[in-house]
C-alpha cells in the first residue's frame, strides 16, 4: 500500500505520506476501499500513456526503450494491485490483490510479446 502511495506522490508531485496509526476499527477498514477511484484512474491513465510511449520507443529501437518499458510494466503492476484492492470483499476472498496484480502483469507482458 505504501509503494502505491509513493509512486503516486512521485507522479503527482505530492509529499510522501507518513505511516498512519493502526487505531482504526476493522469494520471501517473493511467497508472502505484502501485506494480512491481517483488514484486508480490516474494510475490507469499513466499506464496507458507509458504503454504507448513504450511501444513507440521499442518499435523505433530508441535507446530509452528498455527503461520506458520497465516503467510501463511497473505502472501496470501497481494499477493491477490497486484495482484488486478496490474489489468487493467477497471477490477479494477468492482473488487477492496480489493475484489480480500478477494476472494484469502477465497479461501485459503477453500482449507486449506479440
Amino acid at each position: 500500500m505504501y509503494a502505491v502511495e509513493f509512486v503516486d506522490s512521485i507522479l503527482n508531485g505530492k509529499k510522501t505520506p507518513s505511516i498512519p496509526s493502526t487505531g482504526n476499527s476493522a469494520q471501517a477498514a473493511a467497508s472502505k476501499p484502501p485506494f480512491s477511484a481517483e488514484r486508480l484512474k490516474s494510475l490507469i491513465t499513466y499506464t496507458v500513456i507509458s504503454g504507448a510511449v513504450s511501444i513507440a520507443a521499442t518499435n523505433t529501437d530508441h535507446p530509452w526503450a528498455s527503461p520506458v518499458q520497465a516503467a510501463f510494466l511497473t505502472l501496470a503492476t501497481v494499477s493491477g494491485f490497486v484495482f484488486g484492492s478496490r474489489l468487493p470483499d467477497s471477490v477479494k476472498s477468492v482473488f487477492h490483490p496480489l493475484v489480480t496484480s500478477t494476472v494484469v502483469t502477465l497479461s501485459t507482458i503477453q500482449l507486449l510479446s506479440k
